[in-house]
C-alpha cells in the first residue's frame, strides 16, 4: 500500500522506503503449488529467501501455470 501511495503521489522517498521494508519481511509459509513447482525446475525452495520472492513466484504461477501455458512458459527447458 505504501509503494502505491508513493506512486500516486510522486513520493520516490516512501516509494524506495517501501521497497527496502518489504524486502525485510520473512518468508512466510510455501504454498503448495509453488512447492510443486520448484521441484519441477529442479530449484531448491530455499532460494525463497524473503516475502517478496514467494509472492513474485505465487504471481509466476498465476499466470503461467495456472492457465496452462506450458507451452508458452520461458522456464519450460528447465522443467523436468
Amino acid at each position: 500500500f505504501a509503494r502505491a501511495y508513493g506512486n500516486l503521489k510522486q513520493d520516490h522517498k516512501l516509494i524506495d522506503h517501501a521497497a527496502l521494508l518489504s524486502q525485510k519481511i520473512g518468508r512466510g509459509a510455501i504454498p503448495g503449488i509453488v512447492r510443486k513447482m520448484f521441484k519441477r525446475l529442479v530449484i531448491s525452495t530455499a532460494t525463497l529467501e524473503n516475502n517478496n520472492l514467494l509472492q513474485g513466484s505465487i504471481e509466476y504461477y498465476r499466470n503461467w501455470c495456472n492457465l496452462n501455458l506450458c507451452k508458452l512458459c520461458p522456464l519450460r527447458e528447465y522443467a523436468n
